[in-house]
């Protein structure tokens, strides 16, 4: 049995796609998986603390095994005092693991990890699992901005090591087919009947016309335009469900506009929810948002797009460059600008009143996510690329 280790740092341990979707489809496919994640206390998973570590250490769950590496806070950051000691405890816990396949997905200390392994760990085979465009990325914010270099450096060096590469979308994908001659695939993050299930739970209807934002809420996800939206719809039965939470600025930008504008009784906000209560909510949706305005957000498909699909909710989407072939073939919804607030409006009470008009577009997206857009499709192709990777290492 080929043994599989998936590194992370930032993300949450239970992450979508690298727990639920990747790890598990390998584990139940006949790997053997570790997921390696840091401890800041040594005495539970993950950054955030997320679950108590078992008094014998050993935590398994869907038949994956978590590891731990110490990230010690309390170390200084100056001088790279920190990410130095993480960097050598990652390293003797790579080392001990002895998997066949390294599987990353994050810039930042992982990244740095990534492009050393094949110096310290000559044979193992090494995956690099690209979930945005990173170079965007660091374009965009300001504290990544002075590393962009550093970065783009360390992405050389893994794209002229890496055995396989990971995108999600075939814009990133034909970007590393310029830089690299390994394989190179595309799993779009598709959802899964298995990961997002329909319980009698999820299936109640409380009779609202639930428009749906699904993940956190954002400025540079359409805080200011959902709002806007609000504003104009006059239906009392029409309201906003947004799953997931907002940070500090935007929670004050969102109080004071619904304030102003007395809608607050037009919003629901669950606030932040582990990853396996969101379908409970995502069930009701009658329609989903997805307005990502960074230029980063337009080189990926963001996840609620395709959980929208797996609930058969119709989209209303502003323009993006890969979202918009997709939404025209199967007729998934419609397609807006930024600034066409009214027009947004006007649509989503046309579904409202219009039922054969909903149903027929619930129905496209039902179809397009049982034909094509689910994981299971997905997993075929991962599956694929990593048996064809182990073949070539025999």
């Amino acid at each position: 049995m080929k043994r599989i280790c998936h590194i992370i740092f930032e993300h949450r341990i239970f992450d979508g796609r690298i727990f639920f979707k990747e790890a598990v489809s390998l584990a139940k496919n006949g790997f053997e998986v570790i997921l390696l994640v840091p401890t800041i206390d040594k005495r539970s998973l993950g950054l955030k603390k997320e679950i108590p570590l078992p008094n014998n250490k050993i935590y398994e769950s869907k038949g994956i095994k978590f590891q731990t590496y110490y990230y010690n806070k309390k170390l200084p950051k100056q001088f790279n005092i920190r990410q130095y000691f993480c960097l050598r405890n990652l390293l003797k816990k790579l080392i001990q693991i002895d998997a066949d396949v390294y599987h990353f997905h994050e810039d930042g200390i992982t990244l740095e990890m990534a492009a050393q392994l094949k110096v310290v760990m000559p044979g193992k085979k090494l995956v690099f699992d690209f979930h945005e465009f990173f170079i965007h990325s660091y374009r965009e914010k300001k504290k990544k901005i002075n590393r962009i270099n550093e970065y783009i450096k360390l992405e050389n060096e893994i794209v002229k090591q890496a055995d396989l590469i990971i995108t999600v979308t075939d814009f990133i994908t034909a970007y590393y087919k310029t830089l690299c001659q390994c394989p190179i695939i595309t799993l779009f993050n598709c959802q899964s009947e298995r990961i997002f299930p329909t319980t009698k739970e999820s299936a109640t209807d409380d009779g609202i016309f639930w428009v749906v934002n699904e993940g956190r809420l954002l400025f540079d996800r359409g805080l200011k335009l959902i709002i806007e939206v609000a504003q104009r719809l006059k239906h009392s039965n029409i309201k906003f469900l947004i799953i997931g939470n907002l940070p500090k600025a935007e929670e004050r930008y969102f109080q004071n506009k619904t304030k102003q504008y007395q809608i607050k009784d037009k919003f629901h906000v669950t606030g932040f929810l582990p990853y396996q209560e969101v379908p409970l909510w995502l069930k009701k949706g009658k329609v989903g948002l997805t307005f990502m305005l960074s230029d980063n957000a337009k080189t990926t498909i963001s996840n609620k797009f395709f959980n929208y699909l797996r609930f058969g909710i119709p989209v209303l989407s502003l323009s993006h460059p890969i979202i918009d072939d997709i939404m025209r073939e199967y007729k998934l919804g419609y397609i807006f600008d930024e600034n066409e607030a009214k027009e947004i409006a006007a649509q989503i009470e046309e579904l409202y009143h219009n039922k054969k008009l909903h149903l027929k577009l619930s129905n496209n997206v039902r179809k397009a996510f049982k034909t094509t857009f689910n994981w299971e499709k997905m997993e075929q192709r991962l599956l694929a690329a990593y048996n064809s990777m182990i073949k070539v290492g025999i």
